[in-house]
């Protein structure tokens, strides 16, 4: 059987002890729909490749599955938007987010007459895919700055729930990719420069998951809007 028989949640998948990633060409993505599937259209991303992700990080390995569920349900759609802004970003569009796919989330969700009926709405997807482009358009991250700053979010100590064990192990892990990315960064433009360099980046990964729980609110006001309608 493919893995929509064997696996329906994060967890499920999570706790299979080997990688699936190997063998991913033999399964079929876990069954999800309604808000659920129109959260991970929103940012454009599916749970094998949010795992994919997680999974490339080592100390995410060495988690308890209690602790790697917490870790995993708390960062992956602030992770994914993270991703799809950067996308965007090396697509281009710096002015607001661009999917793969080309499509345009602003005027995608225009096609959707409860979201052009809905202010509150129109607000939170202007703030999601609009003003949070800014960070990304003015530090214009290279591809090694923004894998490092990935892992520093996602070996993020502050989620809550955590294990004593878990906290320490990524508080330890997310201060060792941070000096990783002080040090490339300061053989790349100087000590003083590249200091700066780390500083101005780091806010992108801060201000991200500052808005974590308003990120998530707005995404699921807007894929609840989604659902009351069809789009034209």
């Amino acid at each position: 059987m493919g893995i929509v028989m064997r696996f329906g949640t994060p967890r499920e998948l999570l706790g299979w002890h080997r990688s699936i990633f190997s063998d991913q060409h033999k399964y079929t993505a876990p069954p999800c729909g309604g808000r659920e599937q129109i959260l991970l259209n929103i940012i454009h991303m599916d749970l094998f490749e949010l795992l994919h992700i997680f999974q490339s990080v080592p100390a995410f390995m060495l988690l308890d599955l209690d602790d790697q569920v917490h870790l995993f349900n708390y960062i992956a759609v602030i992770l994914g938007s993270m991703c799809s802004k950067f996308r965007s970003m090396m697509a281009n569009s710096e002015i607001e987010v661009k999917l793969p796919s080309n499509i345009v989330p602003l005027r995608e969700l225009q096609q959707y007459p409860a979201y052009n009926n809905d202010l509150v709405a129109q607000k939170m997807a202007r703030h999601l895919f609009f003003n949070m482009m800014e960070p990304f358009s003015r530090t214009k991250l290279s591809l090694d700055e923004f894998l490092l700053l990935r892992a520093i979010m996602i070996c993020h100590p502050g989620t809550p729930n955590l294990s004593r064990h878990a906290q320490k192990l990524l508080q330890s892990e997310s201060e060792r990719y941070a000096c990783i990315l002080l040090h490339f960064l300061q053989l790349k433009h100087g000590c003083f420069a590249g200091a700066s360099r780390y500083a101005e980046i780091m806010q992108v990964v801060e201000s991200m998951l500052h808005s974590q729980s308003k990120h998530f609110a707005y995404l699921g006001h807007l894929a609840d809007v989604m659902l009351e309608a069809p789009k034209e």
